[in-house]
C-alpha cells in the first residue's frame, strides 16, 4: 500500500466521507507514468520524440462534487457508471500532446461576461417521484 500511496488516499477519502457524506477512490492505469522503455513511434514508424513508458497505477480521491453518478439508486441495482472530474495543468498537457499545443493554449475556462450561473441544488430536497 505504500508503493501507490494508498494509505494516504484512503485516509483522505475517509476524511471527505466524514465531512461530505461520501467520497470516491479511483485506481486507473496511467500509460504515461513509470520508467522509459524506448522512444515512441507513430503509425508510420517514425519516432515521435516522446518516450514510451512502462505505465503505472494512478490513484485519485474525489469528493462528491467532482463525481457525476446516478443519485436515485435505491440499492437494488448496481451503479454501473461514474464520471469523474479533475484538473490538469496546461503545461503538462502540452508536453503530453505536442500536436495539440495551440488548441490547449487557446482554451479558456473562464465564463463569458454575459452569463451568470447560480448553482443551488440538493438531491435530498427532492423526492424520487418528482
Amino acid at each position: 500500500m505504500r508503493e501507490c500511496r494508498l494509505a494516504g488516499e484512503f485516509r483522505y477519502a475517509a476524511e471527505l466521507a466524514i465531512a461530505y457524506g461520501e467520497a470516491y477512490v479511483v485506481a486507473d492505469w496511467d500509460k504515461n507514468a513509470g520508467e522509459d522503455i524506448r522512444p515512441d513511434i507513430d503509425e508510420s514508424g517514425e519516432p515521435t520524440g516522446l518516450p514510451l513508458k512502462t505505465g503505472d497505477v494512478r490513484v485519485r480521491t474525489y469528493d462528491a462534487i467532482n463525481v457525476i453518478r446516478r443519485i436515485w439508486n435505491d440499492g437494488t441495482q448496481p451503479t454501473d457508471w461514474y464520471i469523474t472530474r479533475h484538473w490538469e495543468s496546461r503545461h503538462a498537457l502540452s508536453a503530453q500532446y505536442p500536436g495539440q499545443v495551440d488548441a490547449i493554449a487557446a482554451y479558456s475556462d473562464s465564463m463569458p461576461d454575459d452569463r451568470t450561473f447560480y448553482y443551488s441544488f440538493s438531491a435530498l430536497a427532492l423526492d424520487k417521484d418528482g
